[in-house]
């Protein structure tokens, strides 16, 4: 699924092509997750973005043709990337992550300044304090339990599954929620006996190795060959290699002005805010709903929605606000 048959599109469709299976481009339009909002709206559960169930606009076609689904989701957070690195800021190019664990001193630097932080990314039109309250009630150093899931350490917990565990933590978890009611699928690495050897792996293996990629180097050969569309590399180079080649597009770009090589499966959603009718409308729509929340300031809902249309980039606290509204449970407990 994307937008256009970019970079990464053609890796799908070249492996694809080795494997002598048919390839099917299922092309998505600048409303396409604008479009899907009231459906998606009627399952989910408030945990997740709308925009992370990515298949409802297809799930006709989907049914038609496939069985079951095999997916491959959730290899790259089980098998290494739940672990946060330390990070460079380099001249010129963004931040480089390197192959090291970050360490934190306590839970509430975490909460503020780490992966996925709660508390660094709260919208402006929230009352602070609510949330605040919210997270420090659920932080406690002594016992190491971060939201509700107890850890037997600081370092347990930095290395361990806080990611994905509970599996609902994660920010993708509704595209795995909504897939399930859509069509059996089957997901090779949500097994118990891969999160044990996940769990058992040195820290410097999960860090400095790509699991995922090694076995393919000794399971097909030809596979292995084709390039990631990110970093230009094969499988088989290290995963130091495929860091560093990731940003190599960037400064290649920064240097000469050139555009950046689109390689991602995702749409610009900035660019979707600010081009969709469906997003204003459905802000317009919901009114009713802004003005009865006492936790929501209206005024700065609509300061961020003009400074977006304005240039600004504001999708990460305009698509929360959305899930929000729409969703049929909001308005029943607001007005009952």
């Amino acid at each position: 699924m994307n937008e256009k048959m970019n970079k990464e599109a053609e890796t799908a469709k070249q492996v694809a092509n080795t494997l002598n299976l048919q390839f099917e481009f299922l092309k998505r339009d600048l409303d396409y997750y604008p479009s899907v909002l009231e459906e998606t709206s009627s399952i989910s559960n408030l945990n997740n973005w709308f925009d992370k169930i990515h298949f409802t606009g297809f799930k006709d076609k989907i049914r038609k043709n496939s069985d079951y689904i095999f997916s491959g989701h959730y290899s790259d957070t089980i098998l290494g990337d739940r672990i946060q690195n330390v990070k460079i800021r380099f001249p010129i190019i963004k931040e480089i992550k390197l192959p090291f664990k970050k360490n934190y001193s306590d839970l509430n630097r975490f909460d503020e300044e780490g992966k996925l932080s709660r508390k660094k990314n709260i919208p402006q039109y929230l009352e602070e304090t609510l949330f605040s309250k919210t997270g420090a009630d659920q932080l406690d150093d002594k016992k190491t339990t971060f939201y509700g899931v107890h850890h037997s350490s600081m370092d347990d917990f930095l290395v361990g599954p806080w990611y994905y565990y509970p599996i609902t933590n994660t920010f993708s978890y509704i595209a795995y929620y909504s897939l399930v009611q859509m069509i059996p699928v089957r997901y090779p690495f949500l097994d118990n006996r891969m999160l044990d050897f996940s769990l058992k792996m040195p820290l410097n293996y999960l860090l400095r190795k790509d699991i995922v990629n090694s076995s393919l180097c000794r399971c097909d050969e030809d596979l292995a060959k084709i390039p990631r569309a990110f970093s230009g590399l094969t499988l088989c180079q290290s995963k130091l290699m495929h860091l560093l080649g990731k940003e190599f597009p960037n400064f290649i770009q920064k240097m000469s002005y050139s555009s950046v090589i689109d390689a991602s499966s995702w749409p610009d959603h900035n660019d979707v805010v600010r081009k969709s009718d469906i997003i204003g409308k459905k802000l317009s729509e919901n009114d009713d709903i802004l003005r009865e929340c006492d936790f929501i300031h209206k005024n700065k809902v609509l300061d961020i929605y003009d400074e977006h249309l304005d240039g600004q980039n504001h999708y990460k606290d305009i698509y929360p606000l959305l899930t929000f509204l729409v969703n049929p449970i909001s308005k029943k407990i607001t007005f009952e």
